[in-house]
């Protein structure tokens, strides 16, 4: 389901089974966003 050339997911245990793929890549995206745009 989750692609392996993810390592971060990987060697993370789907301890959220409940959070929809869509959000959690919304979630990541933003947070990536926010995180360019404080510097």
């Amino acid at each position: 389901m989750l692609p392996t050339a993810w390592p971060v997911f990987d060697s993370l245990p789907l301890v959220t089974p409940s959070i929809p793929l869509g959000k959690l890549s919304s979630w990541l995206y933003n947070s990536e966003c926010n995180r360019n745009r404080s510097l």
